[in-house]
């Protein structure tokens, strides 16, 4: 276990992530250590005279270095100092880097058999992302989410400050920078008080070399795929003809499918939208279009996207199975099922619940793989420690913002694996 006086902190403030910038541009270092039972904090902005210097004593400091997700911080040295590149690397080769996010993961799978729960200061337990707010309110029952989810706050406005010297900075922008470094260093006090030893209760074992892993891959995310967007529209064209209403007849005779709806005039205004655009239909209507009716006051309805009548789907599933001779399967609320294995089952005994079938094989690349599809680049991301001690690969979750396009990289429907490509002069292997 290593000693206060041989720990030292760190963190950094950037300007935004976004698409091209997944790994953003330095702002200022904050680091932290250890004077007596005090907890010491300085920060240095690259505006500041000797910030290059910092930076390299910073990596060339013999001493633990830790950092909350260090491996974000880590890449925007690597990016803003690329000429100290092997000094950086050499510190996670010598296991000089751990990070309070994994070590708090690791703690809790030794005691729990979970990654990602957190047991607050009432005893309560929840899932959770374990940020830095999430885990000073559980070790020291400190409220600082206001700080971290604040739009206004100065967490998203560094970039304000590139090119200003500290000395000029708000003092609100220096409390929350340093904030930082004293709560990454409080943090790491915390859980060694909580894990008195590697081989005890709340074990924290591999934690240097779990670092390691989540630096290589962050380091994967920042470099991305690069996409044949060539490939995606033939792709993109391709299920246009498959999906079209005249191909899935079958299914909208049959009720089954209730086909979608373009967005469109209101009825009221349609005569006065052919006016000033004429058309036909109101699914004629380009984007460009619609930009010049609403611009003239024309409202359009939302779209409506397709749906699938379930009750229909499972008639005609219990239709089928009766034809080929077998029991339909129930989900666990006594349910028809009609997941994919009753589906393959079925392959071949109705000629509508076929095209249901065909439909589905073409849904994932609609629903999944083309939208993710937006760039000539996607940044795969990654989960580096997961319950089975292995990693995994993500896209962009659901409720939060798309910093930048992004991918499951690891299950990959084979018809779009076609549209990942090296780089020119590159190489993939697997």
């Amino acid at each position: 276990m290593a000693q206060r006086h041989d720990v030292l902190s760190f963190d950094t403030e950037t300007d935004l992530i976004g698409p091209g910038n997944v790994v953003p541009n330095l702002v200022c270092l904050q680091l932290g250590w250890f004077e007596g039972e005090d907890i010491v904090t300085s920060l240095i902005a690259r505006a500041d005279p000797g910030f290059n210097e910092a930076v390299e004593a910073f990596l060339r400091d013999p001493r633990l270095k830790v950092g909350h997700f260090a491996a974000f911080d880590m890449a925007v040295l690597l990016k803003a100092f690329p000429q100290h590149a092997e000094l950086i690397f050499q510190n996670y080769a010598d296991g000089r880097v751990v990070c309070t996010k994994l070590r708090e993961k690791l703690a809790t799978l030794s005691t729990s058999g979970r990654v990602d729960e957190i047991v607050l200061p009432d005893g309560s337990r929840r899932r959770a992302s374990l940020t830095m707010d999430e885990l000073v309110l559980k070790h020291f029952a400190v409220d600082i989410s206001a700080d971290k989810k604040d739009p206004d706050s100065w967490r998203l406005r560094y970039v304000e400050l590139r090119d200003i010297s500290s000395s000029q900075w708000p003092e609100e922008a220096l409390r929350y920078a340093r904030d930082d470094g004293f709560w990454t260093l409080a943090l790491w006090q915390a859980q060694e008080e909580a894990a008195p030893n590697e081989a005890g209760p709340r074990s924290m074992a591999c934690q240097a070399f779990r670092a390691q892993v989540d630096f290589a891959l962050y380091l994967q995310t920042a470099w991305g795929m690069a996409v044949d967007l060539q490939e995606r529209d033939r792709i993109a064209e391709m299920l246009s003809g498959e999906l079209a209403p005249e191909k899935l007849a079958p299914l909208i005779e049959a009720g089954i499918l209730r086909p979608g709806e373009s967005p469109r005039p209101h009825s009221r205004q349609v005569a006065k939208a052919r006016e000033i655009v004429p058309f036909n239909d109101s699914s004629d209507i380009t984007p460009e279009q619609r930009a010049v009716l609403e611009a003239a006051g024309i409202k359009f309805t939302a779209a409506v996207e397709p749906s699938i009548d379930t009750k229909l789907l499972q008639e005609l599933v219990t239709s089928a199975c009766g034809k080929v001779g077998i029991e339909p399967e129930q989900t666990p609320t006594g349910a028809i099922s009609t997941d994919a294995e009753m589906l393959d089952a079925l392959a071949g005994a109705d000629t509508v619940l076929d095209c249901f079938i065909h439909r589905q094989g073409l849904m994932k690349l609609v629903t999944t793989e083309l939208p993710a599809l937006t760039g000539a680049v996607v940044h795969p991301n990654y989960d580096s420690l997961k319950e089975t001690l292995r990693s995994n690969s993500y896209g962009n979750r659901k409720g939060r913002p798309a910093l930048y396009p992004a991918t499951n990289i690891q299950q990959k429907d084979p018809r779009a694996r076609g549209c990942f490509v090296a780089r020119e002069g590159q190489v993939l292997l697997s």
